[in-house]
C-alpha cells in the first residue's frame, strides 16, 4: 500500500517487477481516461519502455453496470487481448471499478494477479483495500463475488482533484466510520481537520487517507476471509446502508451517503438497545455535518422498502442480522438480531431527519 500524490510511476515499476508479466488490461470507465489523461500518460510510457502492453477496457460508470453482464463485457474484452495467467488487470476507478476489476481478475483463468488505483476517496479508504471483490445482483449487493488480494495498492490524493464534490465528500463518510469504530482520538482529529478536509488539502487527506488504510489493514490481517467476525467490524452501519441502496435501485443515493445514513440508524439502535447512552447519535451527527453529510436525499425512500432489503442480506443468518453497533465512540460490539420494532424505529426516524433537511445538491455517481 502506497499513499501520497504523483503516483504513476511508482504504479508502473510494480507491474514491471510482476514476474512474465507482459500486458496489463487497465479497467475504468471512459469519462476517467479522459480526466485522468496525463497520469495514465506517466503509466503508459514506461510500461512501453520495458515492453509491456497497457490496453484500456471500459464499461458505463454507475453502480448499476456492477452486475454480471458487464463481467461478461469484460471477459470478452480480455479474450480479445489474450490476456494470460501471468498478465495483470489495472483497476483503475472508484469502488465499483475496484469490485468489478477484482472479480473479473479473480474468477479469469481461474485468477490472475490484479493491481489497483483508486481515483475516489471512498475507494482509497475502504475498497480498495482488503481484497474482497464482486458485483451486485437486483435482490441485493455484493452477492456475487471473491476473495483476491490485489499485489499492490496506490493511493494517488492528486487523483482526487477530478472528484464531483457530492462523491468526494460521499468518501469523508466512509473515513468518518473508522474514527466513530475505532478510535476516539481519531474522532476527534478528523473534526479539527474537517475545513482542510473539505478543501482538499493534500497533506490533511493523504494523512487521513493512511490512518484510515491503517486500521482496516489491522482488521484485514486479523480476519483476512471475514470468519471470526473481527473485520466485520468494518460494516457498521452497512447492514442498513446495503437496504437503502437496494431500496434505490443503486440510482439515488451514493454509497457514503448511505454509510452516513446507515451509520446513523446504528446508533439509534444502539441507543434503543440500552447498548450506548443518550447522545452516541448525536456525536455522530456532529461527525457527519463537519464532514459534509448533513442533508441527505430520502424522499423516495420508504422504510418497508429498506426493511425489505434486509432480508437479502448475504450476511442474514435464520432470519436474523448482524448489526455493528456501538457502546460509544470507538467501542464496537456485534449484535445479532431480527429486523425488529427497534429497528424499524431507527429507520423511520433517521428517513424523517433526512426529509425534514431536504435534499443534498446532485452530483455525479461514483465510480
Amino acid at each position: 500500500m502506497t499513499v501520497g500524490a504523483g503516483l504513476a510511476g511508482e504504479a508502473a515499476d510494480a507491474v514491471a517487477a510482476l514476474e512474465g508479466c507482459g500486458m496489463a488490461a487497465l479497467v475504468s470507465h471512459p469519462r476517467l481516461l479522459r480526466l485522468h489523461r496525463s497520469h495514465l500518460e506517466g503509466l503508459e510510457g514506461p510500461l512501453a519502455g520495458k515492453g509491456i502492453a497497457l490496453h484500456r477496457v471500459t464499461f458505463p460508470a454507475g453502480e448499476r453496470h456492477k452486475n454480471l453482464a458487464t463481467v461478461n463485457r469484460v471477459y470478452r474484452r480480455f479474450l480479445e487481448l489474450g490476456l494470460g495467467r501471468h498478465d495483470v488487470v489495472l483497476a483503475w476507478g472508484g469502488g465499483v471499478v475496484g469490485d468489478l476489476a477484482g472479480y473479473a481478475a479473480a474468477t479469469w483463468l481461474r485468477g490472475v494477479r490484479c493491481l489497483q488505483v483508486p481515483t475516489t476517496l471512498m475507494a482509497m479508504v475502504d475498497s480498495a483495500v482488503g481484497g474482497k471483490t464482486g458485483v451486485d445482483l437486483p435482490q441485493g449487493k455484493n452477492l456475487v463475488g471473491a476473495f483476491h488480494q490485489p499485489r499492490a495498492v496506490f493511493c494517488d490524493v492528486e487523483l482526487l482533484r477530478t472528484l464531483p464534490r457530492r462523491e468526494y465528500l460521499s468518501g469523508l463518510a466512509e473515513a468518518a466510520k473508522y474514527a466513530l469504530v475505532f478510535d476516539g482520538g481519531f474522532y476527534r482529529r478528523l473534526l479539527d481537520a474537517a475545513p482542510s478536509l473539505l478543501g482538499r488539502k493534500e497533506p490533511e487527506l493523504a494523512s487521513t487517507v493512511a490512518a484510515c488504510v491503517s486500521y482496516k489493514a489491522r482488521m484485514v490481517e486479523e480476519d483476512e476471509l471475514d470468519l471470526t467476525g473481527r473485520r466485520a467490524l468494518l460494516n457498521y452501519g452497512h447492514t442498513f446502508a446495503h437496504a437503502l441502496e437496494a431500496a434505490t435501485s443503486y440510482r439515488s443515493l451514493l454509497h457514503g451517503e448511505a454509510v452516513a445514513l446507515g451509520m446513523r440508524m446504528a446508533a439509534r439502535l444502539s441507543e434503543m438497545m440500552g447498548l450506548a447512552p443518550p447522545g452516541l447519535l448525536q456525536e455522530h451527527e456532529e461527525l457527519l455535518d463537519a464532514l459534509g453529510q448533513g442533508g441527505t436525499i430520502t424522499g423516495e425512500l420508504r422504510v418497508e422498502d429498506v426493511l425489505r432489503g434486509m432480508a437479502y442480506d448475504k450476511k442474514r443468518r435464520g432470519g436474523r442480522l448482524n448489526f455493528v453497533l456501538l457502546k460509544g465512540i470507538g467501542d464496537p460490539v456485534v449484535v445479532e438480531a431480527e429486523p425488529d420494532l427497534k429497528v424499524e424505529t431507527a429507520v423511520r426516524e433517521v428517513l424523517g431527519r433526512g426529509l425534514a433537511q431536504g435534499p443534498k445538491a446532485g452530483g455525479a455517481r461514483g465510480s
